[in-house]
């Protein structure tokens, strides 16, 4: 009997499941538990990267923009095909889980495809994407890792600005210094540089948007705004665009593909009045779009648009 016994506990505990060890990785304004094989990097904009030995990928946690009522295709990346799209319900928030396939380059025929867990935080206008490597990470164990969501301290739209510093700028065949302030938009980490003259920026953290205005006489301003639009598509962003300014008694002038040496890859779209130059530049992000607006009027002389050349020249997305 004694022997049975023994026999019989060894096989209990031989066959007991234990759970994997993990570890904490924290986030801006949320955290998870990953297994203890993994390293996390956190980036300036609050994501994540997950590395495991020699430096292999294995996922990534990424910040979105959401607003109440946006569709869950607008969520995925704007690149690959998604499938098997379904809603999870064992999450910490609303959620949406998805495979996405896509080729990282496209003049090579190798594909790769992610599992992502994009979790919707309605109250403060953030979706998380949790996103694995199917190469990776068995699924098992990334609803694991996506179970261990937890928020802490949501990260909303922000804008920061640094010291003041002083650029060269050619303005009507004139080379001049210039002082800027570096700006930062936060949590996407986006930065760009603008000239002093201009007022106080409004910041609309709702619509994640800052408006720049520069008064030009005793009625005109000058006056330039950004805006992170995340999870649109291109014809859909521009048709919502050109409305808004043809509503607004603007004609369309012109459309130019920005895409020279040394600048961001960009769609400049202008339009015009009989008091007025207006328009938009559209950047591509991973998942939507940044958005830059302009209007001045039609005596400002060179000095608005070399500002807005500036403003473009030292983009960084």
């Amino acid at each position: 009997m004694t022997f049975l016994f023994a026999t019989m506990t060894e096989s209990v505990f031989a066959n007991k499941i234990i759970a994997p060890a993990t570890k904490q990785a924290k986030g801006k304004g949320f955290s998870l538990e990953i297994p203890v094989d993994w390293v996390a990097k956190s980036a300036s904009d609050g994501a994540i990267a997950f590395t495991k030995a020699n430096n292999l990928y294995v996922g990534k946690v990424e910040l979105l923009g959401y607003t109440k009522g946006q569709s869950d295709s607008s969520l995925l990346p704007n690149y690959g095909t998604a499938s098997n799209v379904k809603t999870v319900k064992e999450l910490a928030l609303p959620a949406i889980q998805a495979t996405v396939t896509y080729k990282p380059d496209p003049a090579k025929k190798t594909q790769v495809s992610d599992l992502h867990y994009i979790l919707k935080d309605e109250a403060h206008k953030i979706a998380y994407d949790l996103v694995f490597r199917s190469s990776a990470v068995a699924e098992s164990s990334a609803l694991n890792v996506a179970k261990s969501f937890k928020l802490s301290n949501p990260v909303s739209f922000s804008l920061k600005s640094g010291q003041k510093e002083m650029v060269t700028r050619s303005k009507e065949g004139i080379t001049e210094k210039v002082e800027v302030i570096p700006y930062t938009l936060n949590p996407s980490g986006i930065s760009f540089k603008l000239d002093t003259v201009f007022n106080a920026p409004s910041v609309d953290t709702g619509n994640k948007k800052v408006t720049f205005t520069k008064p030009i006489g005793a009625k005109s301003s000058l006056i330039i705004s950004l805006q992170v639009l995340d999870g649109t598509k291109l014809d859909q962003v521009m048709t919502a665009l050109n409305s808004e300014f043809t509503k607004a008694g603007y004609k369309k002038t012109g459309k130019v593909d920005l895409n020279e040496k040394g600048s961001l890859p960009a769609t400049l779209v202008n339009f015009s009045s009989k008091t007025s130059y207006a328009g938009y530049t559209l950047y591509p992000l991973d998942k939507g779009f940044l958005v830059i607006k302009h209007v001045y009027p039609l005596d400002a002389g060179d000095g608005a648009g070399s500002m807005l050349n500036s403003l473009r020249a030292s983009l960084k997305l």
